[in-house]
């Protein structure tokens, strides 16, 4: 396969990753996943719960924070002003759930969701500007 062929289809797999769909289940599922797991010592319960509070908080914020993003880069034309609204949301609406959810570690639960859903968040914008 020639360098111009993978690159191609590398290309065409990251476009599929980046739908609103795909991402949003998929970030469901691993944050999730590490909601659950780091919220294992308190016990099943509260890590059922942290689990289920996250990987919700996660698809839907996914799905809309692509429709959202796109929004508002088009309606202020600033790269830099979408990424912070939209970052503000990324960080406040959980902080808000986990908190209410009475979640013991928020950080913990909330870290791998912050540092990959700005990596996304980063990477829509600059890629639809």
């Amino acid at each position: 396969m020639s360098n111009a062929a993978l690159t191609t289809r590398l290309k065409k797999g990251l476009s599929v990753l980046m739908l609103p769909k795909v991402s949003a289940l998929l970030a469901a599922l691993i944050y999730g996943f590490w909601a659950y797991y780091s919220q294992q010592q308190p016990g099943t319960i509260i890590a059922i719960r942290a689990g289920a509070v996250q990987a919700c908080f996660a698809f839907s914020s996914t799905l809309l924070l692509a429709s959202i993003a796109l929004l508002l880069l088009e309606k202020l034309s600033s790269r830099v002003k979408a990424i912070i609204y939209c970052s503000c949301a990324l960080v406040l609406i959980p902080l808000a759930l986990h908190f209410l959810n009475g979640t013991p570690n928020i950080l913990a639960a909330m870290l791998p969701g912050l540092v990959i859903g700005h990596t996304y968040l980063i990477s829509l914008v600059l890629l639809n500007h």
